[in-house]
């Protein structure tokens, strides 16, 4: 990862804050990450990049990006969803 590209640093400061408050804890089951709606794209970047072999992270992600507009449709986006 080019860490002079802004992006790339965006995604290497998640990366930082997960190691210090995530990684290696194995009583974590489940992580939920409140984010800005303007961070989103940076986000999704960081779970599409750990989410492959190139990720640097430890833990397993198995990431869905599903959109949907309220917890009644969900289920529905996740079946027309082509993963």
């Amino acid at each position: 990862m080019n860490e002079h590209n802004p992006i790339a640093q965006l995604v290497l400061k998640i990366q930082q804050a997960w190691m210090d408050k995530v990684a290696n804890k194995p009583t974590f089951k489940f992580v939920r990450v409140l984010i800005k709606p303007e961070e989103s794209r940076v986000y999704e970047g960081f779970c599409k990049l750990e989410s492959t072999a190139n990720g640097r992270l430890p833990e397993v992600f198995v990431t869905q990006l599903t959109a949907f507009t309220d917890t009644d449709t969900f289920s529905g986006a996740l079946r027309s969803h082509n993963y």
